[in-house]
Parts: structure tokens; sequence; C-alpha cells
């Protein structure tokens, strides 16, 4: 949820918050604050698990001998194996898929551990 406290506390952490600056959940603000039913469904959205074939955008977290790992929302991440990162041989992953580059792909593997 959007500026929730996660409940960390420590001395010398600062409690991380999700913010969203998408205009579209600002323009529901009403007295500054979002309603709780809008809240709820972007949490829901966020934290929903993909479908088999189903196309997923994320961002590359990190990439290494086994593949690439991207963040697809809060909460869920994907490994993409090496032999599915292109068509053509990719010689050097990390240098073609650099951490924070946005891509896309198509659920082939689902482990809900």
């Amino acid at each position: 949820r959007p500026l929730e406290d996660r409940g960390r506390s420590s001395s010398n952490h600062t409690d991380l918050f999700g913010v969203s600056c998408r205009p579209s959940l600002l323009e529901q603000a009403v007295d500054g604050k979002v309603p709780d039913d809008v809240v709820n469904q972007e949490f829901e959205m966020a934290t929903k698990l993909p479908e088999m074939n189903e196309l997923v955008k994320g961002y590359v977290e990190r990439v290494d001998t086994v593949g690439a790992f991207v963040r697809i929302s809060r909460g869920v991440s994907a490994i993409v194996p090496l032999k599915h990162l292109a068509d053509h041989f990719v010689k050097d992953a990390a240098k073609e898929f650099p951490v924070g580059t946005l891509v896309a792909g198509r659920v082939i593997d689902r482990d809900a551990a």
C-alpha cells in the first residue's frame, strides 16, 4: 500500500514506504487521502501472480551466470534463463540487459513457492 509503514524499527534504519506518483491515483484523492478501496485494489494488482502465457513487463534487478532476474511487481520477481533472453546468442547478458532496463516477456513456467 502506498505510504504504509512496514513496521521496521531500528535506530539506524529509516522506514521504507511505497509511494505512487501516478496521476490516476492522485486524482482520486479526497482531502489528501486516496480511498481505501482504491488502495486495496492497487495493492492486489501489484501483488498478483501472473498466469501462464501472460505477457509481463518488469525491470532487470541483476544479471548473473544463470540469467536475468526481473522485478515484475511488488514482491513478484522472475528469472529469465540465458537461453530465453533473446533469439540470438547473448555473449554478455549484463551488457545487453543492464540493471534498471525495462523488459517484456511471456510467462513460460511458474513455481509459486
